[in-house]
């Protein structure tokens, strides 16, 4: 009789009121979850990170001063092949072994030990310094120490005056 549309006609504020009250809701809900949510999720990734990745110190050369951390993934609990717990960075604190492209302020991804494979390089504790260098086995109970600070110098010790602290297995330079 009216020619207008039943929902035009009985709906229309009803409508209008509905759709501004589920607006509203949807707000609510969505600050509220947001705020929940993000805390659960932050906790949620590191506690599924913590077993995937580790800090990993950088510290000079007495092992005491920490100069901050790097992130690693850890892989059958090692990082890159070294028990996660002896991982370690060092910052190279001269130019000893700049022939090795070591030089001061590069890092070194380092494990902790206390063996000698040979041509290795190592941190090593010897006539009272900490110093890193290539450790040559000569047999029986002597081994070379190399250093290449642009020439190459080298000392023969009996291996009971070298304590190893750390082998080094790669470098990172810094451009």
């Amino acid at each position: 009789i009216l020619k207008a549309d039943f929902n035009d006609v009985s709906m229309l504020v009803t409508d209008e009121a509905l759709l501004e009250e589920r607006k509203a809701m949807k707000e609510m809900k969505t600050s509220f979850s947001e705020k929940n949510n993000n805390t659960k999720k932050d906790e949620v990734w590191t506690n599924a990170f913590s077993s995937v990745l580790k800090n990993i110190p950088v510290l000079d050369y007495s092992l005491s001063n920490k100069k901050g951390s790097k992130e690693m993934p850890i892989h059958s609990n090692k990082i890159e092949g070294i028990t996660q717990d002896k991982a370690l960075y060092l910052e190279i604190e001269n130019d000893e072994m700049s022939g090795y492209r070591m030089l001061k302020g590069d890092l070194a991804f380092a494990g902790l030990t206390k063996e000698i494979e040979n041509n290795g390089i190592y941190l090593v504790d010897y006539k009272g310094k900490r110093a890193i260098r290539q450790i040559k086995s000569l047999g029986g109970s002597k081994i070379l120490l190399v250093s290449n600070n642009g020439s190459l110098l080298t000392e023969t010790l009996e291996k009971k005056e070298v304590n190893v602290v750390a082998k080094i297995k790669r470098i990172e330079i810094n451009l």
